[in-house]
């Protein structure tokens, strides 16, 4: 047998592209922020997510997909707190996929608002991978990136993840602080009642 020959992925910066009428807008997925989702055929399917070393691993129908940001610095952006990935102007989406056919047209969307931020093609050995900059003009708040492309099997997978973009929202914060003590308070009280219970 004639020996093979491994192919290094190259990634590639790509520019955002505004979907116009020539380019049908996909469906996607419809994740909140931290989540993932996918669609086989237009079918919701289950997904596996795992977080390792900042970065979202998703596996749906025999696709592997990995995203992750980077800011301006070139650094690794780490999740919040929540465990989402948060993106602010002059990050890039890092995306890395596995599991398409080979020479299959990878799109790479943002939702809400749809837009195309650019097409990978699969190499010999079904891998892609890219960097793409965050749109201009998007509004603050939830937002979905979506990967579309064939997998092994001919099916068209569509892999979602949840992100957020823009600062924390500091009367979001104050809103959950006003939520959360008041149900502390509950829990020490109950716990203190039985105590005092016994004491009598």
């Amino acid at each position: 047998s004639s020996p093979t020959t491994s192919v290094a992925v190259t990634a590639t910066t790509v520019k955002p592209v505004v979907t116009t009428t020539t380019v049908p807008v996909p469906v996607a997925p419809k994740v909140s922020s931290g989540e993932s989702g996918a669609l086989v055929d237009g079918k919701v399917v289950s997904t596996s997510l795992s977080r390792e070393s900042n970065r979202f691993k998703i596996e749906a129908a025999g696709v592997t997909a990995i995203i992750s940001g980077q800011s301006s610095n070139g650094a690794l952006i780490a999740l919040d707190e929540d465990g989402s990935l948060r993106l602010n102007n002059g990050d890039k989406i890092l995306v890395e996929g596995a599991g398409y056919s080979i020479g299959a047209k990878v799109q790479v969307w943002m939702y809400s608002t749809p837009t195309r931020l650019g097409t990978l093609t699969a190499d010999s050995q079904g891998e892609v991978a890219g960097s793409f900059e965050m749109p201009s003009g998007i509004e603050p708040g939830e937002h979905r990136v979506t990967l579309l492309g064939t997998n092994l099997a001919g099916k068209e997978v569509a892999i979602g993840l949840g992100i957020e973009f823009g600062k924390v929202d500091s009367g979001s914060t104050i809103t959950r602080l006003l939520i959360s003590i008041p149900i502390a308070l509950a829990v020490l009280f109950g716990l203190f009642l039985p105590a005092v219970s016994r004491r009598r």
